[in-house]
């Protein structure tokens, strides 16, 4: 999105990587941490063991704290602090519970600085540790270097935190190097890196016990606006008064013992055009100017305008391990970053761009891009596949659609998704007779949502009907899936997607009624996907699956995403396929809307229980009149649940709200066979809702001849719910429709009664002076010249 059209309010991640307000921003600026790097040294103590004191003490010079453990926990702890021969302060405290003990210089007035001595001292015995604090920094932005004095043979990191990065800790900063004092001394080069004002040096020594010391080397002064939160910082001169206008507001702030200052404009939104002033020694001013920026997955590119002609930084991935380029736009404001071999752009980003102005001050924009993932796809003899994208919103959005094979990753189109309308992409267009999964990137982080629906007919194996899902955006390393069979006529596969760089290890694991059944393990293939056959590993049985990722990087486990198709022609007249994405977060209750109980229709709840315990269930049945019956039942640790709707209600429109009884978390789905007297043949299938929402959008719909569409509503509430309906073409807005809603009911729209011969995407909005918590879902049903056939459903995407 282009950052200014919406000044003063934080990027609307829906991921929540970035601050939602600027409120958050301030308070993450808050807590920020100036940490410390892991030791380069061992952990013997140098030879020191005689003391309790333990390595890896860590003291600040420009905050004058002294923090580490000594081995004797709730002891006293002396803390001194020697110049030359004298000594200038003490500090007395205790140790907690851990050994962990604090002192701050800055209680006794004592100011610690370089060439100083730090004494500590285990009261309940051991010897005395001295460190030290010898420790300079100076940064010359010519020659790209920072250098200064430390003791000999200690270790010395230095880490770079430009304005790009202000609002993540050190380590890690943009740049890191490392060398080792000698002589006193140490120098390192950033050369390629171009240090500017604004940037600071955090210089890190490490001693042979482990002991680290930190010090603080600063640039030359620069104002650094993120007009985004309606904050303005940077580095000046420690213990310094500033008074910083923006517009038409003005801040009074000081300067931190690190020279750090910060002024939230709280009060006031930092707009486009506006000039940020204060003096820094010498007048400084920037007018703020928007920028516009996409990352594409596909050229790993980031592309955008801002003001022409100025010096660039692009910082990938700002809060975790930074990757900052620098370029310049062009005459008309254009810039593009290819980042192959330095970052790989995988759909879900978080980064920035600044741009600098005269005198050094920048303007920095936050942007994000996140993905929906549809695991199941094919494209083979007999189906037909297609990804559904729905722009809900008033601006048009840059979307990118990439599928992943077995073999490869294949790039699809780029799409300009228009406001308020869906766009459709046959996707055995662009990868023809192959198992595939698909992305589909917001690449400007624009408002979409997408969805899959597949038809067959003709298969070699002779399998028929169509099935539906919407997509996944929140990665998760653990996915559920409640429904599953293997009985005679049953064709069960559950598909893994690894949106990774790298290989992914998943544990698939089988729920029977009793317990787990089955485990095995494979590897998935880095932008791969992978096919499981149930069949083969469970034969004969109903089974729930929980699909959990085992790869750990970087201290945090790799996400996967996983989904189940199933196709069925049964002794008993099933007939069909039906599809779900997995759920990620079991919770204590959970929501269906759709559902009937008509003749030649044939509606199972099934229910998983992952915990380790069991538990006890209820069933509520709310028809178009309200509660149309209940259903309790007990469940076992780590087994799956069915219920037969039929059995509890008759001849009744019907949604259904599973509940633990106990408050355990558990997971819900539901699935429909269908053999109707009007004609309607097949099957289809939905994953509940573990909440309710004022907001329900359903991408997928078509009114086209031979396709039967109807929306679900589904009220849990004890009071009233007013409901409009709204129906967005390819074009935009086509019709809307207003209803009320009984309490603790369900209500059935008809979509081809309000567009006609249209595909169309549909809001479901729950509207009035205090609106309450709905839920949609989508049911449609085909029979079509070109043999679409069978039955699909989806629940609807919440608000996000």
């Amino acid at each position: 999105m282009a950052a200014g059209e919406d000044p003063g309010n934080a990027p609307a991640d829906p991921l929540g990587r970035l601050p939602a307000t600027p409120e958050e921003a301030h308070r993450k600026l808050e807590q920020s941490e100036v940490g410390w790097p892991s030791s380069r040294r061992g952990d013997d103590g140098g030879g020191m063991e005689a003391s309790s004191v333990k390595p890896g003490m860590n003291i600040s010079i420009p905050f004058n704290t002294v923090e580490g453990y000594i081995t004797h926990t709730g002891a006293g702890v002396r803390i001194e602090l020697w110049r030359g021969g004298s000594q200038l302060s003490t500090v007395d405290t205790t140790a907690n519970q851990s050994g962990w003990f604090y002192a701050d210089f800055d209680e006794t007035g004592a100011d610690l600085l370089s060439g100083d001595t730090v004494k500590v001292s285990d009261l309940a015995g051991g010897a005395q540790v001295s460190v030290n604090c010898t420790l300079t920094g100076a940064v010359n932005v010519t020659s790209e270097r920072v250098s200064g004095s430390a003791p000999t043979g200690n270790a010395v990191d230095v880490y770079i935190k430009t304005p790009s990065t202000y609002y993540g800790d050190i380590p890690p900063g943009a740049v890191h190097r490392e060398t080792t004092s000698s002589g006193g001394g140490y120098a390192v080069s950033f050369a390629g890196f171009n240090i500017r004002n604004g940037d600071v040096a955090y210089v890190y020594s490490t001693d042979a016990a482990g002991h680290v010391v930190m010090n603080i080397a600063r640039t030359g002064a620069a104002l650094v606006v993120y007009p985004q939160y309606d904050e303005v910082m940077g580095f000046y001169s420690p213990g310094s008064n500033l008074t910083i206008k923006a517009g038409t507001a003005t801040k009074n702030v000081g300067t931190g013992a690190d020279g750090f200052f910060d002024a939230w404009f709280s009060h006031h939104n930092i707009a486009p055009g506006e000039a940020v002033v204060c003096n820094l020694g010498s007048d400084h001013s920037i007018t703020v100017a928007d920028v516009a920026s996409s990352a594409d997955p596909v050229s790993d590119t980031v592309s955008g305008y801002t003001v022409p002609g100025r010096s660039l930084r692009v910082t990938m991935n700002t809060y975790r391990d930074p990757v900052v380029v620098e370029i310049s736009s062009d005459a008309s404001g254009a810039f593009s970053v290819d980042f192959s071999g330095l970052y790989d752009i995988t759909g879900m980003e978080v980064y920035n761009v600044a741009w600098y102005g005269d005198m050094g001050d920048c303007v920095v924009y936050e942007f994000f891009t996140y993905s929906w993932f549809l695991p199941e796809g094919y494209t083979g003899i007999g189906f037909d596949e297609w990804v559904l994208v729905m722009n809900p919103s008033d601006k048009a959005v840059q979307v990118r659609v990439t599928f992943q094979t077995l073999e490869e990753q294949v790039e699809g189109p780029l799409l300009a998704a228009q406001p308020g309308s869906r766009v459709t992409v046959h996707v055995n267009e662009w990868v023809p007779d192959k198992h595939v999964s698909t992305m589909v990137t917001a690449i400007d982080g624009g408002k979409i949502m997408a969805e899959r629906a597949m038809y067959m007919y003709g298969t070699p194996d002779g399998k028929w009907g169509a099935h539906d899902s919407i997509g996944i955006m929140t990665p998760s390393p653990v996915w559920y899936l409640p429904e599953g069979a293997t009985y005679y006529g049953f064709d069960e596969w559950v598909l893994i997607q690894n949106p990774n760089s790298a290989p992914v290890k998943t544990r698939v694991q089988f729920l029977g009624r009793g317990g787990v059944v089955k485990e095995f393990v494979t590897e998935v293939g880095a932008g791969r996907r992978y096919s499981v056959h149930v069949n083969q590993h469970v034969p004969d049985t109903e089974i729930a699956t929980r699909v959990e990722s085992l790869t750990v990087e970087g201290g945090e486990t790799l996400p996967v995403f996983a989904e189940r198709a199933m196709y069925m022609a049964t002794l008993d007249g099933k007939r069909g396929a039906h599809d779900s994405i997995g759920l990620s977060t079991p919770a204590p209750e959970w929501y269906l809307p759709e559902g009937t109980t008509r003749a030649g229709f044939d509606v199972w709840v099934l229910v998983m229980n992952p915990s380790d315990t069991g538990t006890d269930v209820r069933a509520t049945f709310l028809t178009p009149d309200g509660v149309g019956n209940t259903y309790d039942f007990h469940m076992e640790a780590n087994s799956r649940f069915s219920i037969h709707v039929n059995d509890f209600v008759k001849d009744k429109d019907v949604s259904t709200v599973v509940t633990s009884l106990d408050g355990a978390d558990i997971l819900a789905e539901r699935a429909m066979y269908i053999h109707a007297p009007d004609g309607k043949r097949g099957a289809h299938c939905s994953i509940g809702s573990s909440r309710t929402d004022v907001f329900w959008y359903l991408p997928e719909g078509t009114t086209r001849a031979g396709f039967d569409e109807w929306v679900l509503v589904q009220n849990p509430n004890d009071t009233a719910a007013e409901v409009r309906v709204i129906f967005l073409g390819p074009e935009g807005e086509v019709n809307r429709i207003v209803f009320t809603m009984q309490p603790f009911s369900r209500f059935s729209v008809h979509v081809n009664e309000f567009v006609n011969d249209l595909d169309v995407s549909t809001v479901v909005e729950s509207v009035g002076i205090n609106p309450v918590g709905i839920l949609a879902e989508r049911a449609m049903y085909m029979w079509t010249a070109d043999y679409k056939q069978g039955a699909h459903c989806s629940i609807g995407i919440p608000t996000f």
